[in-house]
């Protein structure tokens, strides 16, 4: 895809979430969805879950850089507690990836949602079962410490167990950039080799492995990337 920026205006305007809104970001990272829908929201009040103390800390400097704090909180914990607070959207962009129960995960979302509220789901997810055990697959999570892969229909079953409905869908997969085949060969070779002659750091090789573990995916049309807007129904 075109960037954060791209995906970031995109979903914005999917959502339509109104003159002040209060939106959940899963997996926020370092803040840069939030800011720009912040930018776009000048009313609306943000809160950014991340797991990683590190980007965490970076994101909060930022939000006092331009000037946010007030309307942009992130708090590091866990996607499966609560927060004591109720959203009317709530973002999930390449998070759930990692949830080991995505059942429990989409629950508690759901639970926070207001009636009416919205959760827009963006996600790399397995063609199918066998894909998703495909040799290239157990390499990515292998390289990413993350348990499984999830097909479609595991989300689509979670989704359903939480009282979230699927309002719309859509396949991205043909705005993904693929290198050639040829290309990801030569940058495995080169990683795997530098790989071989760290003393310490592995897993920062390991992070561009599994990212070549995904292109190999999507190149063979076993990985899906989709994007769901997912609906609690109105009290």
């Amino acid at each position: 895809l075109a960037g954060v920026e791209h995906l970031s205006g995109w979903l914005w305007n999917w959502a339509q979430p109104g003159d002040n809104p209060i939106v959940l970001d899963l997996g926020a990272g370092f803040g840069e969805t939030m800011f720009d829908w912040a930018q776009r929201c000048e009313a609306g009040k943000f809160v950014g879950l991340g797991l990683s103390g590190y980007q965490i800390n970076k994101a909060r400097k930022e939000a006092q850089r331009r000037g946010l704090t007030e309307r942009c909180r992130f708090v590091q914990q866990s996607f499966d507690v609560r927060l004591d607070q109720e959203f009317d959207r709530a973002l999930s962009i390449e998070t759930l990836f990692h949830a080991p129960d995505l059942r429990q995960t989409l629950a508690v979302v759901a639970a926070e949602l207001a009636p009416g509220g919205q959760l827009l789901l963006v996600e790399d997810m397995a063609r199918s079962p066998e894909a998703a055990r495909s040799a290239p697959a157990l390499e990515l999570c292998e390289r990413w410490s993350t348990q499984r892969l999830h097909t479609r229909d595991d989300y689509l079953t979670a989704i359903a167990a939480s009282g979230l409905q699927v309002a719309q869908e859509h396949h991205l997969s043909q705005l993904l950039h693929i290198s050639e085949q040829g290309n990801r060969q030569r940058r495995r070779k080169k990683l795997l080799g530098l790989r071989r002659l760290m003393p310490f750091g592995r897993h920062m090789v390991d992070a561009f492995l599994g990212g070549l573990a995904m292109e190999e995916l999507h190149a063979t049309g076993d990985l899906e990337y989709r994007t769901m807007r997912l609906t609690k129904p109105a009290a």
